[in-house]
Formats: structure tokens, C-alpha cells, sequence
């Protein structure tokens, strides 16, 4: 049986050329041409066979025909529609960039006035396609297309033919249609006479997911999404964002009010609520903290909050200070380069000091009581590793796990388009040996196996002592209290969850087994690890604080 590209080829016009597929999904196939006359790249969009045979030819080109007549800066064109073969079809523009699920599969949720932008512009076109009389009704993520970081939504007047009550059905051949997550309450209900406030509620999950990196509603199944759609209401969006402007919760409260007659009544309306909090951006990405409209709690009504003007256009910008060099990632990667240098030359001076100063050995020795004493004299023969196994799995764990963790997150966070993950991570590792450094100059604790009345081994010198020396510049491994091993894992391991790194949990098994490596093989101490943890959480709290500051990601993200 000839494939969709074999039948489609010969039965195009002739001034098109198809060149690959280049997307799929439920209910259609997009292919890449080339168009002679004008010579241009386009897309061309093909029906699911069974969806066109349901629909068919006379009802798909009517439909197709008055979107065609849509003409608006963030409404995706059509060129042409047609018949091939069975196989119905219509030509867009090709568009190369990224569509908004892509930006959520890399960075989860976005920077609060880059989502704000998105939507203002979906709702700008959703209110001009309204008052031609379309109703869009499949709005979401992968029909906003980004070209030059503006909004463009696509498949207008396409989403009826494919679902025209609104419910998910299943067609003869079996395909599942329909995105149960962004439909509204009527639309799931199966509801015909739908109006343009459905697309303003489906606009409305789309935000909630680009500041949060959640549906208002999900579920295991469509039919349990659907089932909570029609049954129960929205969670606010500040439950799961609390740095979000009272503006915007309130905004999307009323777009994701269950009863249409309760949302705004034109999309125009709802992008109006959302333009004043839309902050200006200077030339490098970073928001002007200075213009930033100041919002109170709005109770019932949206209320509208201008932008203040007085700041000259001349006026200098304020930076934070060293605000330069967390502006690339070069510059962050030399930042920990510095961190791991300092750290090494400070344990180094340590341990000259300590070998030739009675004083600060003397000092390292009650230290190391005190912590014995805080541990209610737990013996370390409990914990001793004899297993030949176990030894070299705990001393993996801490010398090589480590590392290639911490390496393997960073990498994935500044592969990401946006800057701050990866800014977010170097700001806290930064932020932990700051708080730590004080505690490893005045407090300088032993590690567990140096103190004899500890009964700890230091069980990695049965395998290789060369290690110790080796990893010393990353592990700091004289700086225990508090231990900069565990502070590094606990801000590694959570970031992969603020950030929705797919590995997240393998990220968090992993981490435990490091944490719990450092106290088996006789390195740190109890109190050596819990203050690790606390630095590290604490560090990390800071650092999503400052990045707020820097590019409006939030203070808190969603669990």
C-alpha cells in the first residue's frame, strides 16, 4: 500500500515539490515543500484519512476557505487547500522556530513576562479571529508557533473539522483526537454551541502551564482530566507560583471560571488584564526592576495598572553588582572555575597550618570531640563496609558518582535556551561555599576517620588513597562542617526538580546514595551532613531569589 508522501506527490499542483515529513499527530501529518511560484519553503498539513472520509472534501474546503480570510500579525495564513487523491490538505507558511511545547519540554515553565507576552499576543489574535465570527477551539501549546520571539497561532478553522462537538472521539480506524488538558468545561462536555470564551479558557491552561509547568487539571487518563474539568474548579495559579502579580491570578481565575458566563466575554478583555504586568526588558534580557508596576490584591474585578513613565530613556539602568558576569555561560563556568580554585587553595592552607600549628590541631581535635559527643557516641563499626561490593560501591558513589552528576545536570541546564537554570545553579554553588567558608577557616572540624575515638575506617584507603588528593579540589574534603559534598548534591538534585529535568528521580536516588556514601566511608559526620543539606537548601532559596530579580522566574516553583 503506497504511503500518504507516495499517493500526496503526484496529485499536488505542480508548483509544489515535497521535500520530507517533518511532524505528526493524532489527527494529521505536516510535510515540508518547496513551492516554485512564488519560490518559497511552506507546510503542507494533511487530514488523518479516516478524519478527511468523515469530514469530507465539500465541508473541509468551505471551512478551510474562511479561515483563509484571517489576515493578522499572529495568525498562522493559509495559502491554499485541496483535494489529493482522498487526501485533504492546506498550505501554511513554514515556520522553523520552536512551538511553546518545545520551550516547556526544555525549560518546564517560563520567565513570568516572556509567558505573559505569549498569551497577550494568542489573546490579541483570538479576539480579531472572534469578531470574524471563528472560534478556534483547540488552542494549546503546539499550535503556538515562535518566530522571532513573537506568537503565532495556527490551525485556525481546522480544529472543527476534526472535533466539531468538542469531545475527544475515537475514529473508525481507531485514533484517539483532541486535547482533553486545554479543552473547556462545555467543549469536554460535549457541549456544540461553543463561543469564543472556550478559546479564552483553553488560552488560560496554556499560561497557567508556561508559569507553573502544570495543566489546572490532570490525570492519569483523558477521561479522568475531562471528569475534573467538568466537575471540579481550577486550582488558583499562586498555589503553585506565590511570587505571581495578584493581577495575574486574578486574571486567570476568571479565564478558568467553570461557567462561560463567569469568564471575560471577549479574548480582548482577558489580554487587557494581563498587559500591564508585562515588564519592560532591557537590551540583554534582564528586567528593569525600576519599571515594574507595583500590584495589590485586586478582589473581585481586574483592575488596570499602568506602567510608570517617569524614568528618562537616558537614565542609567541599575545593575546589581558583578550583575556582567551572569550574563553568559562562559562567564558562569569561569565563576566555578574560581569556586573550585579557592576551595582548593583554602584546604591546602589548612592543612599547612594545621600540620604546623599545635594550637589548630588542638583545636581540630575538640571540634571533632564535640561532634562525637553530639552523635551520642554511634560507633562506626556498625556502619563499617567489609563487603569488597559494597566498599567499591560507596567509594564510587563518592568519588565518581559525585562529579559526573554534578557535571551531567550543569550540562543539561546550559543547553537549555534560557539562561537561568543554569545561572540559578552557578548563583547557589556560589552562595553555599560564601555561608560555608566562615565555618571552615574558624571551625576547622576533621573528617570522622582522622578522629581515633571515632572507631571510623577510612575505608577508601583500602582501595586508593590517591583519590583523596585527587578529588580534593571539588570535594573539599578537609572543609566538613558544614559539608560542602552534600551542599552541592542537595542543590544538583533539587534543581533537577525546579527545573524539570526528565532524570529528576534517578537524579534524587543517586543523590541519597552519595550523601550516605560520605558518612559510610568514615568522611563526614552526622552534624557535618544535616548542615550540608541546610546550606544547600538555603543556598539555593537565595539564588531562585535572585534570578526572580535578574529574569522574573519565581521564587518558588511548583512541586
Amino acid at each position: 500500500m503506497a504511503t500518504i508522501l507516495e499517493r500526496l506527490g503526484p496529485k499536488l499542483p505542480s508548483r509544489y515539490r515535497l521535500i520530507r515529513e517533518i511532524g505528526r499527530g493524532g489527527a494529521a501529518r505536516v510535510f515540508l515543500a518547496q513551492e516554485l511560484h512564488p519560490e518559497r519553503e511552506v507546510a503542507i498539513k494533511v487530514l488523518d484519512p479516516a478524519i478527511a472520509a468523515l469530514v469530507g472534501p465539500e465541508r473541509f474546503l468551505r471551512e478551510v476557505d474562511l479561515a483563509s480570510k484571517l489576515s493578522h500579525p499572529h495568525i498562522l495564513p493559509i495559502f491554499a487547500a485541496g483535494d489529493a487523491d482522498g487526501l485533504l490538505y492546506y498550505v501554511m507558511p513554514y515556520i522553523p522556530g520552536d512551538t511553546v511545547r518545545a520551550l516547556l519540554d526544555r525549560d518546564a515553565f517560563l520567565p513570568l513576562h516572556h509567558a505573559l507576552q505569549i498569551a497577550r499576543e494568542v489573546a490579541d489574535a483570538l479576539s480579531y479571529a472572534h469578531t470574524k465570527g471563528i472560534v478556534h477551539r483547540d488552542i494549546k501549546p503546539e499550535n503556538i508557533l515562535m518566530q522571532a520571539g513573537h506568537a503565532i497561532v495556527a490551525d485556525f478553522g481546522v480544529a472543527r473539522l476534526i472535533h466539531p462537538t468538542g469531545k475527544r472521539t475515537i475514529t473508525q480506524s481507531g485514533l484517539a483526537v483532541g486535547t482533553p488538558a486545554y479543552m473547556s468545561p462545555e467543549q469536554a462536555a460535549g457541549m456544540e454551541a461553543v463561543d469564543g470564551r472556550t478559546d479564552i479558557y483553553s488560552l488560560a491552561c496554556v499560561l497557567y502551564e508556561m508559569l507553573t509547568g502544570r495543566t489546572p487539571h490532570d490525570g492519569d487518563t483523558p477521561d479522568m482530566i475531562i471528569w475534573r474539568k467538568v466537575n471540579e474548579p481550577a486550582p488558583r495559579v499562586s498555589s503553585h507560583r506565590a511570587s505571581l502579580p495578584a493581577g495575574v491570578d486574578a486574571a486567570l481565575a476568571t479565564a478558568l471560571a467553570k461557567a462561560p458566563e463567569d469568564r471575560f466575554t471577549d479574548a480582548g478583555q482577558f489580554r487587557d488584564a494581563l498587559s500591564p504586568y508585562l515588564s519592560p526588558v532591557t537590551p540583554l534580557g534582564l528586567v528593569d526592576a525600576r519599571t515594574t508596576a507595583e500590584v495589590s490584591p485586586v478582589p473581585s474585578r481586574i483592575r488596570r495598572v499602568s506602567t510608570p513613565t517617569a524614568v528618562s530613556p537616558a537614565a542609567p539602568v541599575r545593575r546589581l553588582p558583578l550583575q556582567w558576569a551572569l550574563t553568559t555561560r562562559v562567564r558562569l563556568t569561569a565563576i566555578v572555575a574560581v569556586i573550585l580554585a579557592v576551595n582548593w587553595a583554602e584546604t591546602s592552607l589548612d592543612n599547612t597550618i594545621a600540620a604546623h600549628s599545635a594550637l589548630v590541631a588542638e583545636l581540630r581535635y575538640q571540634f571533632a570531640n564535640a561532634m562525637q559527643w553530639l552523635e551520642g557516641g554511634l560507633s562506626f563499626v556498625r556502619h563499617d563496609v567489609t563487603n569488597r561490593v559494597a566498599l567499591y560501591g560507596y567509594s564510587s558513589a563518592y568519588f565518581l558518582l559525585f562529579p559526573v552528576m554534578l557535571v551531567v545536570v550543569a550540562a543539561l541546564l546550559a543547553r537549555r535556551r534560557s539562561l537561568a537554570p543554569y545561572r540559578t545553579v552557578v548563583v547557589a554553588t556560589g552562595f553555599a561555599y560564601l555561608m560555608s567558608l566562615p565555618f571552615y577557616v574558624l571551625f576547622p572540624v576533621p573528617e570522622r576517620w582522622s578522629f581515633s575515638e571515632s572507631g571510623a575506617v577510612l575505608l577508601s584507603d583500602r582501595w586508593t588513597t590517591g583519590l583523596i588528593e585527587a578529588m580534593r579540589p571539588i570535594s573539599g574534603l578537609d572543609n566538613c562542617f558544614p559539608s560542602s559534598h552534600v551542599s552541592l548534591t542537595v542543590i544538583a538534585v533539587a534543581a533537577c526538580f525546579i527545573f524539570g529535568l526528565r532524570f529528576r528521580w534517578t537524579a534524587l536516588m543517586l543523590g541519597a546514595i552519595v550523601i550516605l556514601s560520605t558518612f559510610v566511608l568514615g568522611i563526614h559526620w552526622i552534624a557535618d551532613i544535616l548542615a550540608g543539606a541546610s546550606v544547600g537548601i538555603v543556598s539555593l532559596a537565595l539564588a531562585l531569589r535572585l534570578e526572580r530579580r535578574l529574569s522574573g522566574l519565581p521564587a518558588a516553583a511548583a512541586a
